[in-house]
């Protein structure tokens, strides 16, 4: 019986070491989820709050350029997309509800409108290339195209 007891004894010591190297990958292969990418030409460096919070005030239409001097072009995601959702949560610190309130606010208080949205990570990229003070979000899984770069990673 206590040969038994210590042979289950080990299978939970593997097992339960084996659950914790799992849990280990997943954390790491979900450590940055999604990137704000720019366009190449855009030559801004900070630190990541100030980076995020630069894309932040540019989204929000509450800064209209980088610091280098260049205008920002946001471009959003469809609405409810895994990357604008993301996006909502971890840079701008709203759900959906205040993301839709705050567009409707400004529109009404000062005729803003929300950045364009673009569905395709592909074709987002290509708009950002060809805009210098072009961002958007993609997952940090997409591969980039030609004219774009990562800014910052972030995760969910």
């Amino acid at each position: 019986m206590k040969a038994l007891s210590r042979k289950l004894a080990k299978l939970l010591a593997v097992g339960v070491l084996a659950t914790g190297v799992t849990l280990s990958i997943q954390a790491q292969a979900h450590a940055a989820d999604y990137a704000v990418v720019v366009s190449a030409e855009n030559t801004y460096t900070a630190s990541e709050a100030d980076m995020k919070n630069v894309v932040k005030r540019i989204y929000l239409k509450q800064q209209t350029n980088w610091p280098t001097g260049v205008e920002g072009e946001p471009f959003a995601r469809e609405d409810g997309s895994a990357e604008q959702t993301a996006f909502n949560a971890a840079v701008l610190g709203m759900d959906a509800a205040a993301h839709s309130d705050y567009w409707i606010k400004l529109k009404q208080t000062e005729g803003s409108v929300a950045p364009r949205s673009v569905g395709a990570s592909s074709i987002l990229m290509r708009q950002i290339a060809r805009k210098p003070g072009g961002f958007g979000v993609v997952a940090a899984s997409e591969p980039l195209v030609d004219g774009v770069k990562v800014l910052f990673k972030f995760s969910n």
